[in-house]
């Protein structure tokens, strides 16, 4: 089961929700929902720290704002839709009343926030490796995250485009990797893990 099934287990009512309808580009304001859980019905998204590094990108039935649902403080966080998107936003307050009243939607919601906190671990372990070919050999290795374009990869493994290129040639030049367009091929996982 996964988070957006949330949604489903605690049977929102039209008056629980606002629909938004953002076009590409749109920089979400959630400035008048500063208590509010996101759920990106379609369309992509991308979330962005305040110094603007790449955190995470979400897709059609990811959810924004669940992991502080129980903490007033506001994510310092940017969203942005890369397409046209639809999102459903629900207070939190709304939200907490009915998780806290259904027990099937409070065990996924548990179970939901020890994953964040393992893929936190996991992201903390990949930024504070030392050199950008640690960075790139642990992504390719771990690969739990697609992205659209490599400045999208450059930007969340929090190093410079030329470094990230500069990596995939050196694995591409020992034959651990091929590069076709965007996407990047494990040729051979063992090379990779050694050179």
């Amino acid at each position: 089961m996964e988070i957006v099934e949330l949604f489903n287990l605690l049977s929102f009512v039209k008056e629980d929700i606002e629909i938004i309808n953002a076009r590409k580009g749109h920089l979400v304001d959630d400035e008048a929902k500063l208590s509010s859980v996101v759920l990106i019905k379609s369309g992509l998204v991308e979330v962005r720290s305040a110094n603007g590094t790449l955190i995470q990108l979400l897709k059609q039935n990811s959810v924004y704002g669940v992991s502080n649902l129980f903490c007033d403080e506001r994510l310092k966080t940017k969203l942005s839709c890369l397409e046209d998107s639809i999102l459903i936003f629900v207070s939190k307050e709304v939200f907490r009343k009915k998780l806290l009243k259904n027990e099937e939607a409070l065990t996924l919601y548990c179970t939901f926030m020890n994953s964040r906190i393992s893929f936190l671990l996991s992201r903390i372990d990949l930024l504070t490796k030392e050199s950008s070919r640690e960075k790139v050999r642990s992504y390719l290795l771990t690969k739990n995250i697609e992205f659209s374009s490599r400045t999208q990869l450059a930007s969340y493994l929090a190093i410079a485009r030329s470094a990230l290129f500069k990596e995939l040639k050196y694995f591409e030049d020992r034959g651990a990797i091929e590069t076709k367009g965007h996407k990047i091929l494990i040729k051979d996982i063992e090379k990779l893990k050694e050179i």
